[in-house]
Parts: C-alpha cells; sequence; structure tokens
C-alpha cells in the first residue's frame, strides 16, 4: 500500500491556516462585545456608558465560544482566541485612570455620570464622554448648576457655625476631587453621637456610589490599618478618591510614617491579597470622623502639619432629631456638588496652602500639637537650648512629671522621660558639672523659671 502524498507546505501550512482561523475568531469576538476593548495583563477593559469596566477571563470565555461552530468548541480552541486577543488588545496599566485627571493644561477633568467636567480657575465646560479619558471610575452626580440645596446650608451653619471652619470643611471636600497631594492634609472631625458629622457626610458618600459596589472611588481604612504596611486594602487606594473612616480609633497609634507618606502622595510599597507587592503613588485623600482625637506613639510636628481639624458642637435634641435628615441631603448630592464643591475646587487651583478654620479649629490643632507630642510642648513652654547652660537631672525631671500631669497626659511621662529628649536632641548630654561634683545634669538645656 502506498504511502499517501505530503501536503503543500506541510506543517507549516497548517500552522498558518489555524492561525488564520484564530485571527477571525477575534474579530468576531470584538464584534459580538460591540465597543472599545482593551487588556492589561489578563483583565479585560470594556468601555460602557463613559468608563472602562473591568472584567476577568471567566466573562469573556462565553463569548469566545459563541465565535466558534459547535464541533469546533474546545477549551484549547477557547484558551487559543484569548491568548491572541490577549496580544492585540494589551495596554500598560498606568493608561488607565480613576474618575479625576489633570489635562496637559493643568485643568482638572471629572468624569461624571452625564459629563466629563474640565474645571479651570474661572469656567467649568462639559465635555462629552470618550474613552480616550480611560476612566476607570465615575462619580454618581449630575452637573446640574444654580440649583440650591438648603437643607445641606442649614445643616451645616448649625453644625458648623463658624464661617471660617464652613469655609474649610468646603475646600476639605473640594479636595477630595483635586487629583494631587499638593497641599498634604488630612481632615479629622471631631463631635460627640448626635453633632452632625456623619450627616454632613452623607451627600458625599452618595457622591461615590454604592460602598459595596466595584469598582470603588472611596475606601473604609481605620487609621490602625493604614499606618500598617502589611495591610491588603492599601493597593485599593490607588483609585480611590477618599479614604472615608466612621470612627477614628482612640488607641495610640504605633507607627506614624505610613500616614505621612499617604498624606504627602509619596510612593509607597503595598500588596493586595494573593499578589504580588508593587509600588503605587495614591493621591487618595483621608477622611476620619472620631469623637477624640488621635494619637500617634512617637508622634512630632510632622503630624500636625498633615492634619486640619473641625469640631461639631451643637447637638441635636430628641425633639429635633430628624431620622430622613440624612436621605434628605443625599438627593440634594448634585447641587451641592455643582454648586458649592465645584467653586472650592477652582477656588484650590489658585492656592498653594489650606487654611486652618476659625478658631475652634485652632484650638484642637493647639490640643493635638500637645497630646500628640508633649515633648515639644513642654521644651517651648519651659525650655532653652543653650551650649553653655546646665540643669540638674532632678530639676528637669520634675518639671517635666508636673507638665505632663497638668496637661493630662501622665502616661506619655514614661519610665525615662530623658531618653525621648536625648533622642530628639543630639546635642544634649549627661554630665558633671565638676570631676567631683556629685549631681548629675544635662548640659546644653536652660530651664526657666515658672
Amino acid at each position: 500500500m502506498s504511502k499517501p502524498e505530503p501536503v503543500p507546505g506541510g506543517q507549516y501550512h497548517n500552522s498558518q491556516v489555524k492561525r488564520s482561523t484564530e485571527l477571525i475568531r477575534v474579530d468576531r469576538l470584538k464584534e459580538q462585545i460591540g465597543t472599545e476593548i482593551k487588556v492589561v495583563g489578563k483583565t479585560y477593559y470594556l468601555y460602557e456608558r463613559g468608563v472602562w469596566v473591568a472584567h476577568d477571563r471567566y466573562f469573556m470565555r462565553p463569548l469566545a465560544l459563541r465565535t466558534m461552530d459547535l464541533e469546533d468548541q474546545t477549551t484549547n480552541a477557547v484558551r487559543a482566541i484569548l491568548d491572541l486577543a490577549e496580544d492585540r488588545w494589551q495596554e500598560p496599566a498606568s493608561k488607565f485612570k480613576g474618575c479625576i485627571i489633570f489635562d496637559t493644561s493643568g485643568n482638572v477633568l471629572i468624569n461624571t455620570l452625564d459629563a466629563v467636567l474640565k474645571v479651570t480657575p474661572t469656567t467649568i465646560e462639559e465635555l462629552p464622554h470618550s474613552h480616550e479619558y480611560f476612566f476607570t471610575r465615575q462619580l454618581q452626580v449630575v452637573y446640574t448648576p444654580g440649583v440650591d440645596f438648603p437643607h445641606y446650608k442649614k445643616a451645616l451653619q448649625e453644625g458648623l457655625p463658624c464661617e471660617k471652619d464652613q469655609k474649610l470643611k468646603q475646600l476639605m471636600m473640594a479636595n477630595i476631587f483635586y487629583p494631587s497631594a499638593k497641599f498634604e492634609v488630612a481632615l479629622v472631625e471631631i463631635g460627640t453621637a448626635g453633632s452632625g458629622k456623619s450627616t454632613l457626610a452623607e451627600p458625599f458618600l452618595s457622591m461615590f456610589g454604592d460602598k459595596l459596589k466595584t469598582p470603588r472611588v472611596v475606601s473604609h481604612l481605620t487609621i490602625v490599618q493604614l499606618c500598617d504596611s502589611r495591610t491588603y486594602g492599601l493597593a485599593e487606594l490607588e483609585s480611590s478618591l477618599v479614604n472615608h473612616a466612621a470612627e477614628l480609633q482612640s488607641l495610640e497609634v504605633a507607627d506614624s510614617s505610613n500616614f505621612k507618606t499617604l498624606v504627602s502622595g509619596e510612593p509607597i510599597q503595598v500588596r493586595d491579597i494573593y499578589e504580588k507587592s508593587q509600588v503605587i503613588r495614591p493621591t487618595c485623600k483621608l477622611w476620619f470622623l472620631s469623637n477624640t482625637m488621635p494619637r500617634f506613639k512617637h508622634g512630632t510636628a510632622a503630624e500636625l502639619r498633615r492634619l486640619r481639624f473641625l469640631f461639631y458642637q451643637h447637638v441635636a435634641s430628641e425633639e429635633q432629631f430628624d431620622s430622613t435628615l440624612k436621605q434628605t441631603l443625599a438627593q440634594e448630592r448634585d447641587a451641592i456638588f455643582s454648586g458649592w464643591v465645584l467653586p472650592a475646587l477652582q477656588e484650590l487651583l489658585t492656592l498653594n496652602r489650606m487654611p486652618t478654620g476659625g478658631q475652634g479649629s485652632i484650638n484642637l490643632m493647639e490640643r493635638f500639637a500637645i497630646s500628640n507630642d508633649p515633648l515639644t510642648a513642654f521644651m517651648a513652654a519651659h525650655c532653652e537650648l543653650k551650649a553653655d547652660a546646665f540643669t540638674p537631672t532632678h530639676l528637669l525631671v520634675n518639671r517635666m512629671q508636673r507638665f505632663y500631669e497638668e496637661e493630662d497626659f501622665p502616661s506619655a511621662f514614661g519610665n525615662n522621660p530623658l531618653k525621648p529628649l536625648l533622642e530628639r536632641y543630639p546635642q544634649l548630654r549627661q554630665t558633671r558639672p565638676g570631676h567631683l561634683d556629685r549631681i548629675r545634669g544635662i548640659q546644653g538645656i536652660f530651664l526657666r523659671d515658672k
């Protein structure tokens, strides 16, 4: 029996036919999808109603099957189509953005439900949605200039009667929509239960959308989680506008380095669960609601510089309490965003520094300065650094102890109060004024008279 004649081209010819078939199927796949499509790694992005929506391979597999005849539908055939599609549609991850970006002229672009808003210091322009912006998030607001928001204005006036505090609140809320960490500030709103701080937050949370829905524009990590580099959720800050913590834990935070890095928008190494570590540079703003002030274990002026405080003193009585107010304010979100947030965002484009608020806010900052860094507060109030000065140890320690107790921070005194002093000010040294003198003291520090 004679052998069959070889096919012209052999294996090469068969592979070319197979490749051509796969290319045709990839084109069919794109036709089925019916919209713009890009791939990052093995994640598929489909452009839908103004936003690029991420999907995994499992979403694409049924679509790939429909490009083939029934007898050709195999796992290997589906894999081959998706492998080729990923090669053809691959894009760098850096191309995709959240819902706010700067354009090439430094203006802010915001992706909303009905348009892309171009915000300049003097104008607000509505632009049509386009896949070329590469937005992966969308604010749940509609631009409605000229519409009033009376309930929010009333609640704001009751919660923060000081005009300077109201202005700080307005600018800090606008800062959430500023695509940079230029101002390097986080907001801490303090007030007892029923003071209205969470009520005034409600319209903004509704702008961000359902907190259980992905992709989200808001995160909810506590201050302890933010300061712990092992926290998996840190990776989501890259695409979040704001991290909103409903209760700032009153316990002492051991390490503030992550906090300072995040507020300043500096690079930070993170790792999501089951993923490799990566370096991100988030511009996510930090926003805390609390009954008490935070405190960092080894606090310095660095934390103070990065914080702004607002104090809510008004507490509604049982007769005044309105259980529907949060819902009412949420319904005013479009008007609040259009007539209150955006004008403040325009102002931010011209500012170089975030203000500190009214006297109530300044008082909180001063109190935080002492509670967070009592050593610096003690030095400023009672001591001077002079190279030729000498202060006996017992006098210095006794003055420090009285200061800490008067300020109601006895726990900050510690068992060895001189250790942090000598570490903070390395020019100081323990010594005796004379060779035979038994009085020990600190050289380089002068204790003022009371």
